[in-house]
């Protein structure tokens, strides 16, 4: 039941914000300058190229989500985790980019379209309330973290702690092969 594979590494490109996209959710100056030839490669055009046909540099990733990917298709490729998650694995689903990337919709979604967290969360104590477990226990832990600025944030806290740590300049603490 477990995922094969240690580590995946996923590509969603974000859709454009309203105004300035075209029919395809991808904003009209970058319809053109990227690409998604296969499921796994995205091409970004590349401005500094000094030759037209060497304009477009391709990654490649184990999955791309182009902008018309929904949060039930992204979360149907992170499913196995969840089975491997209660199978006993550690897991880590984790977004990076930058500012506006689109990370808090993909991780936390809105109330109307959850993103992963809460569909992987709801999906673990469906599987453990149906019984479908091969596991006899479970505890559940679950950590949501920020790193921004090079500074950590944990996003569960309440709230008024956090003020107090913001305010009193602490990091949260990092505990070596934790």
């Amino acid at each position: 039941r477990a995922a094969a594979g240690n580590i995946r590494v996923y590509c969603r490109v974000r859709k454009a914000p309203p105004a300035d996209a075209g029919g395809d959710g991808v904003a009209g100056e970058r319809e053109s300058s990227v690409g998604f030839p296969k499921e796994d490669i995205v091409t970004v055009m590349d401005p500094d190229a000094p030759r037209a046909d060497a304009s477009r540099k391709a990654f490649v990733f184990d999955r791309v989500f182009t902008p018309a990917a929904t949060q039930a298709q992204v979360f149907e490729d992170v499913r196995p985790l969840v089975a491997s998650f209660l199978d006993g694995y550690s897991v880590c689903i984790m977004a990076y980019g930058p500012t506006g990337s689109g990370k808090t919709h993909t991780m936390d979604g809105p109330m109307h379209d959850p993103g992963l967290l809460p569909r992987s969360l709801r999906e673990a104590f469906r599987v453990i309330e149906a019984g479908e477990s091969d596991c006899e226990g479970h505890r559940i832990t679950i950590s949501v973290l920020e790193v921004y600025q090079e500074r950590i944030f944990d996003l569960l806290v309440d709230p008024a702690t956090a003020a107090e740590r913001r305010r009193k300049n602490v990091d949260l603490a990092i505990i070596q092969g934790a």
